[in-house]
């Protein structure tokens, strides 16, 4: 299935960072940003969610088609 230039702007990845390279991620899953009342939450399944911890990073895809930094 091919998403919309549109939606690829809010698909992030989630994951676990390396703790030796800060800009490496190994990512348990994926999500979706949704804006609602003026927050912004990230939408994931269940099964991602619970195999992350206090040390999760987002990954968020550019404009110009590089790699996000981490957040």
């Amino acid at each position: 299935m091919r998403l919309s230039d549109g939606s690829l702007s809010q698909i992030v990845y989630l994951g676990i960072p390396h703790p030796d390279n800060d800009r490496a991620l190994d990512i348990r899953g994926t999500g979706f940003l949704l804006a609602h009342d003026g927050h912004t939450y990230i939408v994931t399944a269940a099964h991602v969610a619970v195999d992350l911890d206090e040390s999760l990073a987002v990954r968020l895809n550019r404009q110009d088609n590089e790699l996000g930094d981490l957040a």
